[in-house]
């Protein structure tokens, strides 16, 4: 109890510093001018040092009074920013037998959904435009059209970029996934690049085998850069056909862990 008043004391003192002192400064005046009230000289003297005081204190109070709007107006440049960025997250995951996008918006300000695209490696690429209003805290959910494209991989890599848009902010974001296909039916979806990349040896133009680990990346353009590098030092190497980044039993019987968005 006496502790939890000692901190709200001192935070008063804190707050109320200057004018306390100003108020202290004062009294001390007036008891000193009463005291020498009959003594010209020492009142003159006293005049002088307690206007300088006075113009010390006010001067500081000047300065704290700026500080203090200082931070107000950096508080109010945050709320602003927080009030109107664009917070949005999505991801993809398998719902009966297609593939499902779903968008969250966990910002404050409204925004519209303006698209998304769908990209394959050697394969078409898919827009489907929504203009859909996600207001804060929403979620809502797009089924990817899978069965009126051409024919998928059986383990199918796709790069999904979301589009949208408020009254203030342009977002986009990218994020790949491994479509599990069995027929025409999704049974499962993954986060990144899973099973086999083929890159194959441009000197010697072998395809067979010749496969690039795809731990790590989050993009298409992230996978072509690593895919350059590993066929210039495979066929720096070849015939061995040696790289870092070559597909090993290792990496291949290794476990995995499930890295879906649900």
């Amino acid at each position: 109890m006496l502790f939890a008043l000692g901190a709200t004391l001192m935070k008063w003192l804190n707050r109320n510093w200057s004018f306390l002192t100003l108020v202290l400064v004062v009294v001390v005046a007036i008891a000193l001018f009463a005291a020498f009230w009959g003594d010209i000289n020492r009142l003159a003297a006293l005049g002088s040092l307690f206007g300088f005081i006075v113009t010390a204190l006010l001067v500081g109070i000047t300065i704290e009074y700026v500080r203090t709007n200082q931070s107000t107006l950096r508080l109010l440049r945050e709320q602003w920013k927080a009030q109107n960025e664009v917070e949005v997250k999505f991801g993809l995951r398998q719902h009966g037998e297609v593939a499902q996008v779903w968008v969250l918006n966990y910002g404050l300000p409204n925004v519209v959904v303006t698209k998304l695209l769908i990209e394959m490696p050697n394969k078409k690429s898919h827009t489907l435009h929504k203009n859909v209003v996600l207001r804060s805290g929403e979620k809502k959910r797009f089924d990817l059209p899978h069965r009126e494209w051409e024919k998928l991989d059986m383990q199918q890599h796709v790069q999904i970029t979301l589009f949208c848009e408020s009254a203030k902010q342009q977002f986009e974001q990218s994020k790949v996934y491994t479509l599990f296909i069995d027929g025409s039916k999704v049974f499962k979806v993954r986060k990144g690049l899973r099973g086999v990349w083929a890159v194959g040896c441009p000197k010697c133009e072998k395809f067979i085998g010749i496969c690039m680990v795809t731990d790590g990346l989050k993009s298409f353009d992230e996978a072509e850069q690593r895919q350059k590098e590993m066929e210039a030092e495979v066929s720096a190497s070849c015939p061995q056909h040696g790289s870092k980044w070559m597909l090993t039993m290792e990496h291949v019987t290794k476990e995995e862990t499930e890295d879906v968005d649900a």
